[in-house]
């Protein structure tokens, strides 16, 4: 975990609360990030899910002047109005912002004192300590990666620095550091209306983000007529017309908080100066309450420490999260299980446009918004998920992140129970140099599977050994018996059992008309396709027998069920491969041999190149495949899929 502010932390409790060994990077000296250094202290209206934030309210209010449900009051002085404690509202009250759950006028905030949130956030995570590292006052530095893995992390200590190894990594720095030093794709500012055809986008990419807050606190004094008297700097840009959060503390404190400070713009370009300016600035406009709205009889106790800073550098993840995506209403359960967090808050871009627009109803946002596309091991959880802009300014609150970090933490423990269920078992893929056979041996090897790979091609082999890092390579011709008696020799003699065997070579050979092609065009594609197959289903199935349980997984096609002009002969051979199937499962099933033919349609293989045929450009990918193949290795033993046919969506369906 690199950051423990409300999505950090999240996703550390709930990894330590199922006992996988976490270690917490974090630059402050405490949790809670923005929300508590931030001086963001106050939970704003809104949906929520997850045990965390429920967690959190129950320890809080067990502290006497630690939390508040605080409910808007008008008063001249304040504009926005004042929001003070309520004598009646319930924390339930804060749990709705959009119109059709609640009011505007009945919103309702959850404000607290931020050491009480730290000290709080701490006690949640005492009983797991034996399975969690917390080095505060850490901060990250590099990463070093291989292929799809983030292998490690260098972070500068008090008196060293450190490089720590770990299967998975969660960046929830704010602004990303880590997914933008491993090369991950992310964007900054907003997107014009092409990007996504977000209804409220503009016409032409802009540089701006969200407005940023310099947060400050005040205390009443004895003196009713008070006016603090600062020396104001010159460097304060002008901010006396904008609106601000004025949030009252159980003990008659009040967090204000300018909305905004800054523009983004404005932050971005005064660069190491930003801070000067902004506490600068939010000074004089702490003078103009007082010297010309009244707001007298207070004094300033403190600047937070860190800036408000609402968005920064975001992920453009495996899904990125639109405007068209808050529209659609939660209830349709449109991700099921992928689903990670809901949120109704309004579209809030503060600064420049200064507008705020409701969302109709509470939406979804999945796990895909946390996940990065090159890395397999690297998850993103706080503000810079992926997310545009505009999605950004309604999803990026305190209750959500929370929300979304459970989510990550979850997501973890399944990949990780996954990785139990591959742990140990024999696995034999053939054609696993390239394309969907070396996909596949790579997802297993981080499983924890032993993985013996085959090809014609003695180099290809090696060469994917050392990428992926199998156990063996056999050098063999599917298409020859003998290969196949000497590949079980092989199998039997280094490991005495054989798991799961994933017949997947295959080729296009000729794929021209019937008419066209040569006998010994026919014969190889047939030999190729088919044959291979149904070898080494007969030497390895009497081995699976003796152990009383095995997969077998046929790899067939689309062309197995569809026709195109040239596929005639590869098509038969793949039709083939599932009837073989069906045949050898029923002859099977008796001795616990799951058998599945999986009929993938066209995935950026190679096999166009290789058949001498126009490349095409394909959205489904090898890893698509591949987690298929995962998917019906993981199932339980008893589970057995018979078929299973993969798409790509872009890809038309012909019917014949």
């Amino acid at each position: 975990m690199v950051g423990a502010g409300s999505g950090g932390f999240a996703v550390a409790y709930t990894l330590a609360k199922q006992g996988v060994k976490t270690i917490v990077i974090e630059k402050n000296l405490g949790f809670g990030g923005t929300s508590v250094y931030g001086g963001v202290n106050c939970w704003e209206p809104g949906v929520a899910s997850g045990e965390l934030h429920w967690l959190i309210y129950e320890k809080l209010s067990a502290v006497p002047n630690a939390c508040a449900v605080c409910e808007s009051v008008s008063d001249p002085r304040y504009p926005w109005g004042l929001s003070v404690p309520s004598k009646e509202a319930t924390y339930e009250d804060t749990l709705k912002r959009c119109p059709t759950l609640v009011d505007r006028k009945d919103l309702k905030r959850f404000q607290f004192e931020p050491e009480a949130m730290n000290r709080v956030m701490g006690e949640l995570l005492q009983p797991y300590m034996t399975h969690l590292t917390v080095l505060f006052g850490t901060e990250y530095c590099a990463c070093t990666t291989q292929g799809e893995l983030v292998r490690s992390i260098v972070v500068h200590g008090e008196a060293e620095d450190y490089e720590v190894f770990a299967d998975y990594f969660v960046d929830s720095t704010g602004d990303i550091l880590l997914a933008r030093d491993a090369g991950c794709e992310v964007t900054i500012g907003r997107e014009s209306k092409q990007a996504y055809n977000e209804p409220s986008a503009g016409e032409t990419d802009k540089k701006a983000i969200n407005g940023v807050s310099y947060l400050f606190r005040i205390k009443p004094t004895d003196n009713p007529n008070h006016v603090d008297d600062y020396e104001l700097n010159d460097s304060a840009l002008p901010r006396t017309n904008i609106a601000a959060c004025f949030n009252v503390y159980p003990n008659g404190e009040i967090n204000i908080n300018m909305c905004p400070t800054l523009t983004g713009k404005e932050y971005i370009e005064l660069g190491d100066s930003a801070d000067e300016v902004g506490r600068a600035t939010a000074l004089r406009y702490w003078h103009h309450l007082q010297v010309d709205r009244g707001v007298t009889g207070y004094t300033l106790v403190d600047f937070f420490p860190m800036p408000g800073i609402r968005e920064g550098y975001r992920l453009v993840g495996k899904y990125v999260l639109t405007e068209h995506d808050l529209l659609v209403d939660a209830a349709q359960h449109r991700f099921l299980d992928a689903m990670a967090t809901i949120a109704d808050h309004a579209r809030d871009r503060h600064g420049e446009t200064g507008d705020c627009q409701d969302v109709p109803t509470p939406y979804e946002i999945p796990i895909g918004c946390t996940e990065t596309k090159e890395f397999s091991n690297l998850f993103v959880a706080c503000r810079g998920a992926s997310f545009s802009s505009i999605a950004a300014s309604s999803a990026r609150l305190t209750r959500t992140m929370l929300g979304l970090g459970e989510a990550v933490g979850h997501e973890i423990v399944k990949r990780i129970e996954r990785k139990r269920e591959m742990n140990g078992k024999v696995v034999l893929i053939t054609g696993g140099s390239s394309g969907y056979g070396k996909a596949t041996a790579e997802k297993m090897v981080k499983q924890g599977a032993t993985v013996i790979i085959t090809a014609r091609n003695r180099d290809m082999l090696e060469q994917a050994k050392e990428e992926i890092g199998c156990s063996s390579v056999i050098c063999m011709d599917v298409t020859n018996y003998a290969d196949w008696q000497s590949a079980y020799k092989t199998v039997v003699e280094q490991y005495g059992r054989l798991d799961v065997l994933v017949n997947n070579a295959g080729g296009g050979v000729a794929i021209k008309s019937v008419t066209e092609q040569t006998q010994d065009e026919i014969d190889r594609s047939i030999a190729l396709n088919l044959t291979g197959a149904i070898y080494g289903t007969n030497v390895f199935a009497p081995l699976m027998k003796e152990q009383k349980s095995g997969t077998i997984i046929n790899v067939s096609s689309v062309c197995a069920k569809q026709a195109w002009p040239g596929f005639s002969i590869y098509g038969a051979a793949k039709a083939g491969m599932l009837g073989f199937s069906k045949g050898a499962y029923v002859d099977l099933r008796p001795h616990n041999i799951r058998v599945t033919c999986l009929i993938p349609a066209s995935a950026s293989t190679g096999f166009e190149k290789s058949a001498n045929l126009a490349e095409g450009v394909h959205q489904m990918t090898v890893n698509d495949v591949a987690d298929s193949i995962l998917y019906i290795c993981n199932l339980p033993q008893h589970a057995v899929v018979e078929e299973l046919t993969v798409w790509g969506i872009d890809q038309e369906v012909i019917p014949l």
